[in-house]
């Protein structure tokens, strides 16, 4: 199987539109944060808690206000549903249908009473997996929208997990969808800041949209992290080319 990592670093191209999302699903994440607000998203010892929640709050709202969240999780169920009996196994594509067995009725009627869309669907974590699978085989054929939109999905389901953002920013950037996977880059990167990738996807962004003070400030993060973390051969070859760009600016 093709690295999902490696394939983007090799290939990346690039805008969003953004109109406002349904107050329902502001609720939604309310819920979701404030029953875990125990979670340590931020490095800032001189924010507390609340602000660290309220900030986080803000960052995933933001994120659901790009497009009509329904959008996206019809758009991922539709492929799913179709492309998933090929990628995956007999069990695990019957397991997945009847988890998005009501799915659909959620999406035209929301409900209030439940904290996020893992809950409300009641997804496995071995079916997270398999959508996870289902995502990747997306990218590897080409697919980048319909990654996108399972990716998404994925952030919806489980917000606080960094590397469904990354990899819905990675697929946005294939899709050309640069001011998008910056949104991703970014709230990945504020759940765990310690992953090179999207530092360096991210400087990627900011250089093909000519935001070169974002540029440079990114990548100074990125090369202060790459003293302490050791990085594969092909996201060194990435750092360095990056770095020529950056010394170019100066």
């Amino acid at each position: 199987m093709v690295d999902f990592n490696l394939q983007a670093m090799l290939h990346r191209d690039l805008v969003v539109e953004k109109t406002s999302q349904d107050q329902q699903f502001d609720n939604e994440i309310d819920k979701f944060l404030e029953q875990n607000e125990d979670i340590n998203f931020y490095n800032d010892p001189f924010n507390s808690p609340a602000i660290k929640i309220t900030r986080l709050r803000a960052k995933i709202k933001d994120e659901l206000e790009l497009k009509p969240l329904s959008k996206y999780i019809e758009s991922a169920l539709k492929v799913l549903v179709h492309d998933g009996k090929i990628l995956s196994s007999k069990d695990q594509y019957r397991e997945l249908m009847e988890a998005f067995s009501h799915a659909q009725e959620f999406i035209n009627k929301p409900r209030e009473d439940l904290a996020n869309y893992q809950t409300i669907l009641q997804i496995k974590d071995t079916e997270m997996e398999t959508i996870t699978k289902v995502a990747i085989e997306e990218f590897n054929h080409g697919k980048f929208d319909d990654c996108m939109a399972i990716f998404i999905l994925l952030t919806t389901l489980r917000p606080d997990i960094a590397n469904y953002w990354y990899r819905a920013g990675i697929s946005a950037q294939k899709s050309a969808l640069l001011d998008l996977a910056v949104k991703f880059y970014n709230t990945a990167l504020e759940l765990e800041d310690g992953n090179m990738g999207p530092h360096l996807f991210l400087i990627d962004c900011y250089l093909s949209l000519k935001k070169f003070s974002e540029a440079r400030s990114q990548f100074d993060k990125a090369k202060s992290l790459s003293e302490t973390k050791e990085m594969d051969e092909a996201s060194k070859a990435l750092f360095l080319k990056l770095e020529s760009k950056i010394k170019a600016l100066l």
